[in-house]
């Protein structure tokens, strides 16, 4: 993997990008591969994949068994985050809902979401 250290701290202004490192790739709220009761799904957008980065931002973003098993955004491969929005008319402290597009610099590949599963205001 990556080091960690060498992590930038996620981008705070719109249009502004970062690099960081992968450190996981998951399934939000059902087991991922190599969990004892993990099942693999024919429905590709069954399960909503979450990529975690060293530098703490998290990208939750509805993909399938495919996108988590494959090679795309794996641990250890460098990301740039870039900040394309800021959640607007949030409760003062609340800012989730920040929407990140992310590119793996070791495949090219692209994913696109918000750091965290309920917006600003919600849940």
């Amino acid at each position: 993997m990556g080091d960690p250290a060498a992590a930038a701290v996620p981008p705070s202004r719109v249009g502004a990008c970062s690099e960081s490192f992968v450190l996981s790739k998951r399934f939000r709220m059902v087991p991922s591969p190599g969990a004892l009761d993990y099942q693999r799904t024919t429905d590709p957008f069954g399960k909503e994949g979450i990529i975690s980065l060293t530098n703490g931002l998290r990208l939750y973003s509805g993909e399938g068994d495919d996108y988590i098993l494959s090679s795309v955004f794996a641990a250890g491969h460098r990301v740039r985050a870039c900040l394309q929005s800021l959640p607007l008319n949030c409760p003062p402290g609340d800012d989730r809902g920040k929407r990140y597009r992310f590119v793996d610099l070791q495949t090219g590949a692209r994913a696109e979401g918000v750091d965290s599963w309920h917006l600003c205001g919600g849940a």
